[in-house]
C-alpha cells in the first residue's frame, strides 16, 4: 500500500470527519531555480520518479520559501531516503540538461507537509473508507443533484459517500437516492436526501437544449436521450 493513501483509521467510517484523514507525511525534494523548471520539466523524464497530480494542490513542482526558487517534489515510495543509487541516477539526469556545474549545487532534503481530507479524489477517500474489496462508483449527476445507487454492501455507508460527493463533484448541492417503491402514475420514486440542500428544482443541458425540472416529481434517465428528444420534438 502506497504511504500516500488515506490513513487506515478511516475504514469503517460512516460519518464523515475531514481531520481524521489527515496525515503527516516527508517528501523527499531538491530545490532548484524556477527558470530551470519548464527545461526539467520538457526534457527530463522524471515522471516515474516523482510525486504526480493525483493528491491536488500538490503537484511535481511547488513553490519554495526562497524568491525564484522551486521544489520539484519525489514520491517518498519511489526515492527513498537509503537509496543511494536512484538518488544519484535522478542527478545524472538533471545534468544532461541542465549541466554539471549547476546539478552539484543541487541538494536532496526533506519537505515535510500535511495530506489532508482535500487532496484525495473520491476513489481514493472510497477506497479508504469502504471495506477491503468493496468499491463504490454507482451515481448519476443531473444539474446540481447526484443520485446514488447502493449495493446491500455500500448501503451502510450510503451517508458517508453523499458527504463526500458533495465535497468532492463539482456543482453538486444535493445529494440523494430513490426508493423501492413506486407510489404513483408518473413512476417516479420517493427521495431520501443524503446529504446537502433539499432542493430538487434543476436543469440539464443536452444535445443543445435545456430541460428544467423537479427531480423529485419527474423520471430522468441520462441513458434515454433519444426519448428526450422525441419528447421535447413533439413540444415545439
Amino acid at each position: 500500500m502506497s504511504s500516500l493513501c488515506p490513513p487506515e483509521a478511516v475504514r469503517g467510517m460512516t460519518k464523515l470527519e475531514k481531520d481524521a484523514f489527515r496525515l503527516p507525511i516527508e517528501l523527499p525534494v531538491i530545490e532548484m531555480e524556477a527558470k530551470d523548471v519548464g527545461i526539467v520539466s520538457r526534457r527530463v523524464r522524471l515522471e516515474p520518479y516523482l510525486i504526480g497530480h493525483k493528491l491536488k494542490p500538490l503537484k511535481n513542482f511547488i513553490e519554495s520559501e526562497k524568491d525564484g526558487m522551486k521544489y520539484l517534489v519525489f514520491h517518498p515510495d519511489k526515492v527513498k531516503k537509503e537509496d543511494e543509487d536512484t538518488r544519484q541516477k535522478i542527478l545524472e539526469m538533471l545534468v544532461r540538461e541542465l549541466g554539471e556545474e549547476k546539478v552539484k549545487a543541487l541538494v536532496w532534503n526533506t519537505l515535510s507537509k500535511d495530506l489532508t481530507f482535500e487532496n484525495w479524489d473520491t476513489k481514493s477517500i472510497f477506497k479508504a473508507v469502504l471495506p477491503v474489496g468493496i468499491e463504490y462508483s454507482s451515481y448519476t449527476q443531473t444539474g446540481h443533484i447526484i443520485h446514488c445507487n447502493f449495493a446491500d454492501e455500500t448501503l451502510p455507508f450510503r451517508f458517508i459517500i453523499a458527504e463526500v460527493l458533495l465535497n468532492k463533484v463539482n456543482n453538486c448541492k444535493t445529494v440523494v437516492q430513490k426508493g423501492n417503491i413506486i407510489t404513483n402514475v408518473y413512476r417516479n420514486l420517493d427521495l431520501e436526501l443524503l446529504a446537502g440542500e433539499p432542493n430538487y428544482v434543476t436543469e440539464v443541458k443536452e444535445t443543445g437544449l435545456r430541460f428544467k425540472m423537479d427531480f423529485s416529481k419527474v423520471y430522468w434517465n441520462s441513458r434515454q436521450v433519444d426519448i428526450h428528444i422525441k419528447i421535447a420534438e413533439n413540444l415545439i
